[in-house]
């Protein structure tokens, strides 16, 4: 389902990247099920809301968009999916009580 999910977001983007340039070049947009739910300055902040609003067994996607893309774009992808596979394991140590207060 992730690779699925992460591969749907990606096309949604590549096929609305004209009209999403106009209006959030140089961001991180955060994409879920198909549909952009916000734009923001840093990948940080992007993957903050993403998690804040989805939880970390949630697939969606941050994606930098830039006229022209990172080569480590896909590098930040597969990071995105190593965490998405282990972070259940670190959640059940790892108190987020904090976090989700924000």
């Amino acid at each position: 389902m992730c690779r699925e999910a992460l591969k749907e977001n990606s096309e949604f983007v590549e096929k609305n990247k004209d009209k999403l340039l106009k209006e959030y070049l140089n961001k991180y947009l955060l994409v879920w099920h198909k549909s952009m739910v916000g734009s923001f300055d840093t990948y940080e902040k992007a993957a903050g809301e993403g998690v804040k609003k989805y939880g970390i067994n949630e697939d969606f996607l941050v994606y930098p968009l830039l006229e022209t893309e990172p080569l480590n774009f896909l590098f930040n992808a597969a990071i995105c999916l190593i965490l998405i596979i282990f972070l259940p394991a670190v959640k059940k140590t790892t108190d987020y009580t904090d976090y989700k207060k924000k």
